[in-house]
């Protein structure tokens, strides 16, 4: 059986009790909502779980329209009321200072009484998840909990209690281990697994009542503290966010196609490429017809005379790429299948081609990055000078070891910038050459 997601949580306030969804949208910061808020005592120190369980019996509902929260209360009772922020202070957050404001409220009172100390609730400038950029996603494999519940001797165990963003059906126990440092498309969005997990004393915790009711971290010492791992006692593993996208639950959990079996290959500038851009304007015009606003060429093998990897970069302008239903069904049908999905990158929509090796940009009308993706495939079609400097650096970096095709694609920045700049552009890092 093919590996899927099985569960979505996440919690508007760290260590809160959490919300399963049946969707989410996914960013470079994590999932959307996910850890927007957190708690700290009276020296500004995180306040989570560890001892203060009877947190997670505590509903946060967070609306990002309104800047609304409200509290439901395990006695019954809800708080609610507008998020107007404070002062920023320093905080102390996993022994780390990271700055936030002061998100006072008629909250900060109830939720001290649960607690048991007082507590203020804060708010960071961006969410906030345990290891920063490579924790915004956690991963934990089903087959992994079905061995700790045969360990501890129990039926099945609550995923909730280990607070993980994504549960994976369909793995053998701890499969998820091998994903460290692979690329991997969970839904529309791609994940690079940074590390292990290591799990405290929270996972003790029945999640429904925050009393320990299992010796989680005595089952772990026992059957995988001697594995190699990142952090002690492992189970699951965190994440970065490489590719932002939507993930359902039943969305398939695989590596990404993006990775490298073979070194990068370069070859000399073809003259059958603009023939082959040709066909896939004639094949993507006839598909939408007044639909196309603009059609363009670019990326290395639109530059006459420069190396490139044989691959047929197009870029397509319609009035709005968030509109799917205006012109997904009608590319699909001609044989495109929508790979990439970046909400949080000028709505930026990349298709597969059905052909030749072929990428498909979709932006809207009057976004920026047209005028830079076309500013800089003019630029080296002008500048001998500069069109060799890329084509060095790109042979060069070919010749290193890479493990996907990001990686190459990311060492270029550098080089793109200063071409960028040459070419009368603010340095941007985001080019599609």
């Amino acid at each position: 059986m093919p590996a899927s997601v099985s569960w979505i949580a996440f919690t508007p306030v760290k260590g809160l009790a959490l919300h399963l969804a049946d969707e989410i949208e996914v960013g470079e910061s994590g999932l959307h909502g996910d850890r927007r808020f957190f708690l700290v005592d009276e020296n500004d120190r995180l306040v989570n779980d560890k001892g203060h369980g009877a947190l997670q019996t505590v509903r946060a509902t967070y609306d990002e329209s309104r800047r609304a929260l409200r509290f439901d209360l395990p006695d019954g009772r809800a708080v609610e009321g507008a998020v107007e922020t404070g002062d920023e202070i320093v905080t102390t957050f996993h022994g780390t200072p990271k700055r936030a404001r002061l998100a006072p409220g008629p909250w900060d009172e109830a939720l001290s009484g649960v607690a048991g100390i007082p507590v203020r609730l804060v708010e960071p400038e961006r969410p906030a998840p345990d290891r920063g950029r490579s924790g915004a996603a956690t991963l934990l494999g089903e087959g992994s909990l079905a061995a700790m519940a045969r360990v501890l001797g129990v039926e099945e165990i609550d995923g909730r209690r280990f607070r993980m963003n994504f549960g994976v059906s369909g793995l053998e126990p701890h499969a998820e281990d091998a994903w460290i440092g692979r690329r991997m498309r969970i839904g529309e969005a791609v994940v690079v697994p940074a590390g292990n997990v290591g799990r405290c004393a929270v996972t003790t915790q029945d999640p429904r009542t925050g009393i320990r009711d299992l010796d989680t971290l005595g089952a772990l010492a026992d059957y995988r503290g001697e594995v190699e791992t990142t952090e002690p006692l492992p189970f699951g593993v965190h994440a970065l966010v490489a590719a932002p996208g939507r993930v359902r639950v039943g969305d398939l959990v695989a590596p990404d196609g993006d990775a490298l079996t073979a070194p990068i290959q370069l070859v000399e500038y073809d003259e059958a490429w603009p023939v082959l851009y040709e066909q896939e304007e004639k094949r993507i015009r006839s598909a939408l017809g007044d639909r196309v606003l603009k059609i363009a060429h670019v990326g290395s093998t639109s530059v006459p005379g420069l190396a490139a990897k044989p691959r047929i970069d197009v870029l397509l302008v319609v009035a709005d790429s968030r509109d799917e239903n205006g012109y997904v069904p009608a590319l699909e049908a001609a044989g495109y299948v929508l790979r990439v999905r970046e909400r949080d990158w000028h709505e930026h929509r990349l298709f597969k081609g059905p052909g030749v090796d072929v990428n498909l940009h979709v932006f809207s009308a009057g976004c920026t990055e047209i005028d830079r993706m076309l500013r800089f495939r003019d630029h080296l079609r002008e500048d001998p000078e500069d069109r060799a400097l890329y084509e060095r650096t790109k042979r060069d970096l070919a010749r290193r070891p890479w493990t996907h095709m990001q990686e190459y694609a990311d060492a270029k920045t550098p080089v793109v910038e200063e071409i960028l700049e040459r070419a009368g552009e603010p340095r941007d890092a985001r080019v599609g050459a």
